[in-house]
Order: C-alpha cells, then sequence, then structure tokens
C-alpha cells in the first residue's frame, strides 16, 4: 500500500520511531530526509563501520579511550567541510599528512599553492611548508619571552638553537650547546 508508514508512539501519541514507505527511519523525527535520520544524540559504544556498498572502507571507534577515525587497510582518511573537503588528508599507504592537499609529499606538507619544486632533499623531508608565492614560518610567543628553534641529537636535546628574545630584541644562534653569536637590537654583533 502506497504511503504505508509504521509509527511507534508513547501513550502521549508523541512519535518515537517512523518508518516511511521509502525505508528511511526517524528517530525524534516523523519525516526522515536519509535511511536514518535522528533528532538527538546518538550513543554508541563500539565502533561505526562505513561501507561504499559492500566494501568496508574504515571505522569511527573507541581506542583506548581515544576517538580513533581510520580507513581500512591502505585507505586514505580525510577532514573537511563543504568547501574545503579535503583540509586534512592523511594518505593510507604511509601516514603522511597533508593540508591543503591530497598528496602529501613528507610526513607534514603544508600547501598554499604550487611553488614548481618536485623534489625534497633527503635530509630535510619531514616537514614541508609549500606556496605560489611567499612562504614562511611563525613563531609566535609572549612579549618578554623567547622564541627558539632547537636542534637535538641523542646525546643533547639542545646542542644547537636559534633563540629570539622578545624581552631585549636580540638574537642569538647556539652551537654545540654554547653561545656562538648574538645580535642585539641596536643590530650589534657580538660573537662568543
Amino acid at each position: 500500500d502506497a504511503g504505508l508508514e509504521v509509527i511507534l508512539a508513547n501513550n502521549a501519541a508523541t512519535k518515537r520511531l517512523v518508518i516511511k514507505d521509502g525505508g528511511n527511519v526517524g528517530i525524534g523525527t516523523d519525516s526522515p530526509a536519509q535511511k536514518l535520520d535522528v533528532e538527538g544524540s546518538i550513543r554508541l559504544n563500539s565502533e561505526l563501520q562505513i561501507f561504499s556498498s559492500a566494501t568496508d572502507i574504515g571505522q569511527i571507534s573507541n581506542s583506548g579511550g581515544a576517538l580513533n577515525i581510520q580507513g581500512t587497510s591502505t585507505r586514505d582518511v580525510s577532514l573537511g567541510s563543504d568547501t574545503t573537503p579535503q583540509a586534512v588528508f592523511i594518505e593510507g599507504t604511509n601516514g603522511n599528512v597533508g593540508i591543503g592537499t591530497d598528496v602529501p609529499d613528507v610526513k607534514l606538507h603544508v600547501y598554499n599553492g604550487d611553488s614548481g619544486a618536485t623534489t625534497v632533499g633527503g635530509a630535510s623531508d619531514e616537514l614541508i611548508l609549500e606556496n605560489d608565492t611567499d612562504c614562511g614560518l611563525t613563531i609566535r610567543s609572549g612579549t618578554s619571552s623567547d622564541g627558539v628553534i632547537s636542534f637535538a641529537d641523542s646525546g643533547d636535546h639542545n646542542i644547537g638553537q636559534v633563540y629570539y628574545s622578545h624581552g631585549s630584541n636580540s638574537m642569538t644562534f647556539r652551537t654545540n650547546d654554547s653561545t656562538a653569536v648574538t645580535i642585539n637590537s641596536s643590530q650589534n654583533v657580538g660573537i662568543g
């Protein structure tokens, strides 16, 4: 019978669950627009499997108390919005992460435009910042604090450093865990 629907309601005739003749199910709504349309919160205690036809493509689950979103096998995972569908992209085969790109070249690739470069140096292949115009990196710190880039190895967590002191507006370069060069706010250079 066309237009047939199944309704579960409480004693006050408030509709709790509706199954429309086309198969859409509504919980908390009597006009479901999708196969399952829930008005209100949903609690899931295990995992949500996501399929494309009969193919398992991934899941959202609880992993030791942390939200786990993962693609099945070597499937890619992306997060985004309607206007930027793949704002964050995780490549399934190698774990590379792209922000602004779905073809990250290294472990973290922040992309804002094509620079034209096609290769990456082996000693500097963990992070790429890429743009088709000027490109840079900003370190923000407090007005009287330091901005620091540290170089570490297995024997020392800061064997080399670049410091910018906002309190004195000076820049210091450290090598072998000692001050090598300081440039003060008047651009005077001190060595050692």
